[in-house]
């Protein structure tokens, strides 16, 4: 909306500004409207940078949880008995396997 600002609409913006608050206040009024500008500015950067190192923080955890659950996959591949240990889609010890067994013995 103000992005095309140009330098008669500032103008008439400053007369108008100068009527409604005399010219003895406008200085101060535009300090104070630049040192808020100046607050809101550094807010803001603050801010960017706290998101900044929260996502750095997010992206160490995700790296320590890939490389945990990597490190668990590799264990868990090493402990496994030679051939898998189990039929397929029947977990060891369950009913349908050992009747497998059985009917194989």
């Amino acid at each position: 909306m103000f992005n095309r600002i140009g330098f008669s609409e500032v103008l008439v913006i400053l007369v108008i500004a100068l009527v409604v608050f005399g010219p003895r206040r406008l200085p101060e009024l535009a300090r104070a409207i630049g040192q808020s500008l100046r607050e809101f500015r550094r807010a803001t950067r603050e801010f960017a940078g706290e998101l900044d190192e929260a996502g750095a923080e997010a992206r160490r955890v995700a790296d320590e949880v890939r490389e945990a659950a990597s490190d668990a996959v590799r264990a868990a591949e090493a402990t496994a008995p030679p051939g898998g240990g189990e039929k397929p889609g029947h977990p060891a010890g369950s009913p349908a396997t050992r009747q497998e067994d059985q009917a194989g013995s």
